[in-house]
């Protein structure tokens, strides 16, 4: 079997169960995207991924890190203690770095 960033999924017909995504979407994605009025805005906007079609959103959904725009790739940084800090970069400076992380933290 092909790895997934090759592979090209294909969606089967099958109808969806819209309770049972917004229970996966709440447990496993709301951490870092928005989708309507939930979520934290860390990725980006499930609406917006979705209206690519569903082949495409089961595509970010089995292989996330395809594509990813620059603006939402992950950083890491030290702080001067040794502790280490995971997130998205929202601003660089010469004194400071500023990471957004997960759940708004």
């Amino acid at each position: 079997m092909p790895p997934p960033s090759s592979a090209t999924p294909r969606v089967r017909p099958w109808p969806g169960d819209a309770a049972s995504g917004r229970h996966i979407y709440q447990v496993r994605c709301a951490s870092c995207h928005r989708a309507h009025d939930e979520g934290f805005a860390l990725g980006p906007d499930l609406l917006t991924v979705a209206a690519a079609g569903r082949e495409s959103l089961l595509t970010n959904i089995l292989d996330p890190h395809r594509e990813v725009a620059p603006r939402f790739e992950a950083w890491s940084a030290k702080s001067r203690d040794g502790e280490e800090f995971l997130g998205i970069l929202a601003d660089d400076r010469p004194d400071a770095v500023l990471l957004r992380a997960a759940s708004g933290v």
